[in-house]
This record gives C-alpha cells, sequence and structure tokens, in this order.
C-alpha cells in the first residue's frame, strides 16, 4: 500500500540535485501553496552565508514552497518559528534537541538539522517563501553531525517526517501570520534554546 503524504502538499521528486533551494526558487513563481522540491541526494546543499551542506542518500533534504501571504515585516522571524516547531516535533518523538540560533538543530553539540527560509517580495507584497530543510536521517554526516538512526537506535521513515515537517510549517506560518512575532522569543526561552542573542539590536526587529 502506498503511502498517502499530506493532501493539501504537493511533492517534486528528483533523484540528485545541486540545491532543493535553487531548484525551488526556479519552480516558485509557478507552484502552488506548499509544494515540495525534494531530493535523495544535493551535490551543492546551501546553508547560511552560502556555506556547504553534506547532504548524500539517506537524508531528508527538502525545500518547502510557501505561497499564503505572509506580512513581509514578519519575514525575518520565520525561521525561527519554522525552528521552534520542529523541535517541537522531535521531541514528542523523545529527540532531545536543542536550537543554536539563527538555523541550527543539535543534539548535544552536533549538527542534527540546518533549516533555510528565502523569500521574495515586490514592494510591499510578499511573493514566496521558501523553506529548506536538511536533516540527517539514515545517511552518514560529517564528523561535527549526527542522524536520527544514530541518536535512537531505530528506523526513521522519511515519508513520516515529511509528513510531521509540513504540519510544524503550516503551524509555524500561522502562527506567525496571526500573533506578533516577538512572541516567539519567549516560547524560544521556555526550551532552553542555545545561544539565542535576546539583546536589544534583535527584540528591535
Amino acid at each position: 500500500m502506498p503511502f498517502v503524504y499530506n493532501k493539501n502538499m504537493r511533492i517534486i521528486k528528483y533523484n540528485e540535485v545541486n540545491s532543493t533551494q535553487l531548484v525551488a526558487k526556479g519552480l516558485a513563481k509557478s507552484e502552488n501553496d506548499l509544494t515540495l522540491v525534494l531530493a535523495d541526494n544535493q551535490t551543492s546543499g546551501i546553508g547560511r552565508y552560502d556555506r556547504k551542506w553534506v547532504s548524500g542518500i539517506g537524508g531528508l533534504w527538502g525545500t518547502w514552497i510557501l505561497k499564503q501571504e505572509i506580512p513581509i515585516e514578519k519575514l525575518p522571524f520565520l525561521a525561527l518559528f519554522v525552528g521552534y516547531f520542529i523541535h517541537q516535533m522531535l521531541w514528542k518523538d523523545n529527540i532531545k534537541v536543542n536550537l543554536k540560533y539563527p538555523n541550527d538543530i543539535l543534539f548535544v553539540d552536533k549538527k542534527l538539522a540546518g533549516i533555510l527560509c528565502n523569500s521574495s517580495i515586490c514592494g510591499n507584497q510578499h511573493i514566496y517563501s521558501l523553506v529548506g530543510i536538511g536533516l540527517n536521517v539514515s545517511n552518514n554526516p560529517p564528523p561535527e553531525g549526527v542522524s536520527l538512526d544514530e541518536i535512537s537506535k531505530r528506523r526513521f521513515e522519511i515519508p513520516n517526517l515529511i509528513n510531521a515537517i509540513t504540519d510544524s510549517i503550516v503551524e509555524a506560518r500561522n502562527l506567525l501570520i496571526k500573533s506578533d512575532p516577538k512572541i516567539i522569543f519567549s516560547k524560544l526561552s521556555e526550551i532552553n534554546t542555545l545561544n539565542l542573542p535576546l539583546d536589544n539590536n534583535l527584540n528591535s526587529l
């Protein structure tokens, strides 16, 4: 019996791409909300500041295209909201991770996942946002990384993770749209987020 994905989501699957972020950027204007660009392998995965993200077979490498309008003044907070809800998702599965500002998910001191958000705006209008997630699942991460299988000593199914992450992204977006985005600071403080610089510069966003 085939796996049933979230009914609101369309998946565009590749065996290999340079980067799902780059592919999604080329598709974003013509695709619908919650389209996922997914790849088994990335040859040039992108992290923050264009750092290379090692992303071989066995991991979850995807970029979600969000088309529902988000007020542009709230867009700088999108990665923080997504990170919080993915943190909560993993804790519910007894994967006791921490967040490292602004976009890393760590298990102890090793990187389990990264989040990369980019948005397109025209004037005062939000056109789309891209939410890229790189998650080590059963792949062999570099020495500074760790995988879900290694942490839990059990097998995680990528389709289940895709559905759970999609739900987390939708929850994050919905809360961001309807609330004061600074609510995320109190939520992150409650979970003892690592290295969150709650200084005047960040709070003034």
